[in-house]
C-alpha cells in the first residue's frame, strides 16, 4: 500500500469512526420556577399539611419525569415556610395519585457546594456534584435522614448528625409529607443548608414511587429525551434590615464612648 492509499484508508476509518461513536450530549439546565418560603408560625411536623398552618405559603407545582419512560409524568407541589426567629426551616410536598410501598421515598438535593457542578451527564446518566446537601423522606418507615452527595455519583453517604426532622401521612390517593431543619445547623462536613434572609439556592428532586404497577417506579426532574433538567430554587422571603444593623452594630460604640467621657471627666 503506497502514501496515497494510506491516507485514504485512515480517512475512510476516521470517517466510520465519527458516524459510530456517539456523542455525549450536554445537560442543559433548566430553572422551572422559585418557590417563595414566607415568616410563619411554625407548622406542626406531622405530615399531614394543614391549610391553616400553611396558609402564608406560597406553592409550587413541579413536573417530575419517568426515569425508565419519560412520557409518564407526575406533578407534585411544594410549600415552604420558615419561623420568624430564623432558626427552621419548613418545607411539604403533596403527590397525588400515590400510596405507601415498600420503599418510597423522596429526596431534595440541595446545591450547597457551589465550587462545582451541581449536576452533570456521565454516559447519559444524571449525577450530582460531591458534597450538596439531601433531605430525604422514607414513606414506608415515616421517617428522614439527613445525607450528602458522595463522589461524583447519585451516591449519598449519612451525616453522622441528622438534622432533618419529618413525617408522612396516606390520604387515600395523595402522600403527603412535612420536614423541619435548620436554616443554618453549622454542620460544614454534611454540606447543610446555610441560608438568610433573601438567599436562595437551587434545588432538585428525586421520587420513588414503588409501586409494581406503576409504568415507571422513579420520577425525577430530568428529561431524557430533551436532555434537559428542570432544576427549581428557593428563596427565603425577606431582607435584613440595614438600618437596624446599623443601630444595633452603633449602640456598643456609644456606650462605650459615654463611659469612656466620664471617667475621663473623673479624672480631672
Amino acid at each position: 500500500m503506497n502514501s496515497k492509499e494510506k491516507v485514504i484508508m485512515i480517512g475512510l476509518l476516521l470517517i466510520i469512526f465519527v458516524n459510530i461513536t456517539p456523542l455525549q450530549a450536554e445537560l442543559v439546565l433548566k430553572n422551572s420556577g422559585t418557590l417563595i418560603s414566607r415568616a410563619s408560625e411554625p407548622p406542626n411536623v406531622d405530615g399531614t399539611i394543614g391549610e391553616q398552618e400553611w396558609n402564608v405559603s406560597d406553592s409550587l407545582d413541579i413536573t417530575l419525569y419517568g426515569r425508565e419512560n419519560d412520557d409518564y409524568t407526575l406533578k407534585i407541589t411544594l410549600r415552604s415556610v420558615y419561623d420568624p426567629e430564623l432558626e427552621n426551616l419548613f418545607l411539604a410536598v403533596s403527590i397525588p395519585q400515590a400510596r405507601i410501598g415498600p420503599l418510597n421515598y423522596i429526596k431534595m438535593y440541595f446545591h450547597t457546594n457551589k465550587s462545582a457542578p451541581f449536576l452533570d451527564l456521565v454516559n447519559s446518566h444524571l449525577t450530582a456534584g460531591i458534597n450538596n446537601d439531601i433531605k430525604e423522606i422514607y414513606f414506608n418507615s415515616n421517617s428522614s435522614n439527613d445525607c450528602h452527595t458522595y463522589g461524583n455519583e447519585m451516591v449519598v453517604d449519612y451525616d453522622h448528625v441528622n438534622n432533618n426532622y419529618g413525617r408522612c401521612h396516606d390520604a387515600g390517593n395523595t402522600l403527603t409529607a412535612e420536614m423541619r431543619f435548620p436554616l443554618n445547623s453549622r454542620d460544614r462536613e454534611g454540606g447543610d443548608v446555610c441560608l438568610l434572609l433573601g438567599q436562595e439556592i437551587d434545588f432538585y428532586i428525586f421520587y420513588m414511587n414503588d409501586r409494581y404497577d406503576n409504568e415507571s417506579l422513579a420520577y425525577y426532574q430530568f428529561n431524557r429525551d430533551t436532555r434537559e433538567c428542570d432544576i427549581c430554587t428557593l428563596k427565603i422571603d425577606g431582607k435584613i434590615d440595614v438600618t437596624a444593623l446599623k443601630i444595633i452594630i452603633t449602640i456598643p460604640f456609644i456606650i462605650l464612648g459615654t463611659s469612656a467621657l466620664s471617667l475621663i471627666k473623673k479624672k480631672k
